[in-house]
């Protein structure tokens, strides 16, 4: 038995943005870094690929929406009508290398719609560096009939991602690696990442905290309060 507030949230569905309603034939794309980019509006067939099966990993601290991606690669799979299959790495990077990987289906996904936390398949910090950590890797994509991998996660985790599509370009290895930019630390950020999903809900929980905490100090006027948030060097949430 689940309440009604659990029942609204399972059944809120996020605003998509107009690029994602598109075609991949009427998307343009560009060159940026090496990596492909896309605009609404244009084509570029050249672009195009055939997706056999996904693999999904959420990597590094948990941010609000990890989940969420997942559901929406999910939906796009089955609104394409793909026979793709859907599989997510235990426990963050290091599941992948190891073949512990999970099936992702309609009853898992709809169990997590709208669900902080990275609980679905757990996450890690495994740093991918190592020849033989992607030639087990390869293995285990072909062996699964995996050609993309989405990696969810933040400067870090990116990195891991833009590492291995190297590796995989460099031994003519078809398989694309996209990284999905998650931090609520905010620091990866530019002209084509407007903002990391996870930065704006931690700020505005901190700043409810913040705000609490506050009207309690001048209620009393007992104690100083001194509060440390999360945010790394780049201090984006405290400022």
């Amino acid at each position: 038995m689940i309440s009604s507030l659990e029942k609204e949230r399972l059944g809120f569905a996020p605003q998509l943005l107009d690029v994602f309603k598109t075609k991949p034939e009427d998307t343009e794309t560009f060159e940026l870094l090496g990596a492909t980019r896309f605009r609404n509006g244009k084509t570029d067939k050249k672009t195009l690929r055939s997706i056999k099966n996904i693999c999904v990993i959420l990597s590094g601290g948990p941010a609000s929406g990890g989940h969420n991606v997942i559901c929406g690669i999910f939906d796009a799979v089955q609104k394409s009508k793909s026979e793709s299959v859907i599989y997510g790495s235990i426990a963050g990077p290091g599941g992948l290398v190891k073949g512990n990987l999970k099936q992702i289906n309609a009853n898992l996904v709809n169990k997590y719609r709208n669900h902080g936390g990275f609980d679905m398949l757990g996450t890690g910090r495994t740093k991918l560096d190592k020849e033989e950590q992607f030639e087990s890797i390869i293995k285990v994509c072909e062996k699964k009939s995996i050609n993309v991998i989405f990696v969810i996660g933040g400067d870090d985790s990116n990195t891991n991602a833009a590492i291995m599509d190297d590796y995989f370009k460099s031994k003519g290895v078809d398989i694309a690696v996209i990284g999905v930019p998650k931090t609520i630390d905010g620091d990866l950020k530019n002209k084509n990442i407007e903002i990391t999903f996870g930065f704006d809900s931690a700020t505005k929980m901190y700043s409810e905290t913040i705000g609490n905490i506050e009207n309690d100090a001048v209620s009393s006027r007992k104690y100083y309060h001194f509060i440390r948030v999360m945010g790394r060097s780049a201090s984006h949430i405290a400022l």
